[in-house]
């Protein structure tokens, strides 16, 4: 057994109390249980099992993210936070950073967030700023095809019953589909909204995920 999987053992197996830093962010979610939601740690069907690898994983986290705004990588600093706390982290140390980095880290924590509507008089009040730069949220490959597409352009929104507005369109019917049902269980409702934008009202194309998204108010 390597020195790697003796440590990740030795971990499984000691007993030790959960970080007093984390236990405030322990709380039951629906279903699935105890689960601690943390800026910097994410752990669902939590058990006491597990606090001693969870608790390593918080300091080391905790750590890397002061060295880190110590260096002045503010870029490293918001991606070492969990994917819901991104937007947060964002907005903490906005202000340090260079326009180009802003934009572009804005653009990609949007193709990646899962919580953009908890966000959304924010991200608005970002968008509407005039701080220069916007640009830089979008790479060559999605520049391109903001200036391939026509000057009307159709799109389309997955939705539950009560997210039918938002920023996040798609030029793919079928993606939006999936994006609607995906978190649907039993007889719950959803559905794909359809509608033309001007190419000119466009803030964003987005391929980071695959997903063909339109950002657009």
């Amino acid at each position: 057994m390597s020195e790697q999987s003796d440590q990740f053992m030795e971990l499984l197996n000691r007993q030790e109390d959960l970080h007093p830093d984390l236990k405030p962010h322990l709380s039951n979610v629906g279903n699935l249980g105890p689960c601690i939601r943390h800026p910097l740690i994410y752990s669902m069907l939590h058990h006491d099992a597990m606090n001693a690898m969870i608790n390593q994983s918080y300091l080391y986290k905790k750590e890397e993210v002061q060295k880190r705004l110590d260096k002045g990588d503010y870029i490293g600093y918001i991606w070492f936070h969990e994917r819901p706390y991104r937007w947060e982290a964002l907005m903490e140390v906005a202000h340090k950073m260079t326009d180009t980095d802003f934009w572009s880290t804005f653009g990609s924590i949007w193709s990646d967030t899962e919580n953009q509507w908890q966000y959304a008089s924010t991200i608005r009040a970002m968008l509407k700023s005039k701080r220069p730069g916007r640009e830089h949220m979008m790479d060559e490959d999605e520049h391109q095809l903001l200036a391939e597409l026509p000057d009307e352009v159709r799109v389309f929104r997955g939705h539950q019953i009560r997210n039918k507005n938002g920023y996040s369109w798609t030029l793919s019917y079928w993606r939006a589909k999936w994006f609607g049902r995906r978190l649907i269980s039993g007889g719950q409702r959803y559905g794909v909204i359809a509608g033309t934008v001007k190419k000119s009202d466009i803030i964003a194309v987005l391929l980071g995920r695959g997903e063909m998204e339109i950002a657009v108010d």
